[in-house]
């Protein structure tokens, strides 16, 4: 029996549009700039988070780069799934990517809050093609994604909890873009500054900024002075 997503034109996927759709706050992330060429960088940021008494920090076991080596540094731009409430056969699209990528600038991250576990893909090659377009910096999710290979051909930077050739299409259904997300087990705010490399994830809260970035500095020529010594 044909389905109504199976008529959808491709092209089409990932527009939906959900009921809640945020404000995405304006940051001067500038000052993060930098970041992206300091060596241990998560474990750094997620040390200062600990500092500053957040909890803030994912671990690479638990949502790992799909393509080793990579680094970003960038606005968080949520994303918050469900699973889709209809049967299969009359679900509609239900994914909002393309939707999101909307509301993005350059430098941006997608921080996807998908099925939790991995069973479902919420992006894919054709997505990764029109986030590049978009300039987005890179993608985080909670959840799976397809298509690995062309991901790897884009070198586009995906973290991701599992890897899957099933579509979250009619499965899963995004309910809102730029709204409090739950990613492992921390909570993630639509504007704060993400920093992601191979050893995991830190999310930094935009109004203590500029306060991890002096700490970093900090450490940095601490950690400088220790190597120099030896």
């Amino acid at each position: 029996m044909m389905t109504q997503h199976d008529r959808q034109p491709r092209a089409a996927i990932g527009k939906s549009r959900p009921a809640q759709v945020g404000e995405l706050p304006s940051v001067d992330w500038s000052v993060a700039a930098g970041w992206r060429n300091i060596p241990g960088l998560s474990s750094n940021v997620s040390d200062i988070l600990d500092e500053l008494g957040y909890r803030l920090s994912v671990p690479a076991t638990c949502i790992p780069s799909r393509l080793p080596g990579s680094r970003v540094v960038g606005r968080a731009v949520t994303l918050q799934y469900l699973p889709e409430r209809r049967s299969h056969e009359l679900a509609g699209d239900g994914l909002i990517h393309k939707s999101a990528m909307e509301l993005t600038s350059s430098g941006d991250v997608l921080v996807i809050a998908g099925d939790g576990i991995g069973q479902y893909s919420v992006f894919g090659g054709l997505a990764a093609h029109r986030a590049v377009e978009c300039g987005i910096a890179g993608i985080i999710v909670d959840g799976a994604v397809r298509d690995v290979d062309q991901l790897a051909d884009l070198r586009f930077p995906v973290w991701s909890r599992g890897v899957t050739p099933t579509t979250g299409r009619a499965r899963l259904q995004g309910v809102g873009i730029n709204v409090p997300i739950r990613l492992h087990d921390v909570q993630v705010l639509p504007g704060d500054i993400v920093v992601a490399d191979d050893s995991g994830i830190c999310f930094v809260p935009a109004d203590v900024l500029r306060e991890v970035d002096r700490r970093l500095r900090e450490l940095i020529e601490e950690e400088a002075h220790i190597l120099g010594s030896k």
